[in-house]
């Protein structure tokens, strides 16, 4: 059972992400990327441990995944029972990323 809810929650994720997003407001949407990521934190939920990570504030994910009323409860089920950790200040893989795009502009 628990292998095919694997190969489940896979099979979601390469939709959500081989759909052609649409463009709005300065942020992709992917197209029932709510739908979908609630599919997988539902079936979840109270089950099994969950991670996920993003650079978005919570008030973006309803522009983000293009639907408030999945997002909302989403959250909820998210957030209940969780540990929020937040890091701010500078990237440290952007800061490497810029060394070593200067360090290869300035050649051999």
């Amino acid at each position: 059972m628990l292998h095919s809810r694997t190969d489940r929650h896979r099979s979601v994720a390469r939709r959500a992400v081989s759909t052609q997003p649409p463009r709005g407001a300065g942020l992709t949407v992917l197209a029932q990327a709510g739908d979908e990521l609630a599919d997988v934190l539902m079936s979840r939920y109270e089950q099994a441990s969950t991670l996920v990570t993003s650079n978005r504030p919570f008030e973006d994910w309803a522009r983000l995944l293009g639907d408030t009323v999945v997002v909302t409860p989403l959250l909820d089920r998210l957030l209940h029972h969780g540990h929020l950790l937040k890091f701010e200040g500078k990237s440290w893989r952007l800061k490497e990323a810029a060394a070593r795009l200067a360090k290869q502009s300035k050649g051999p």
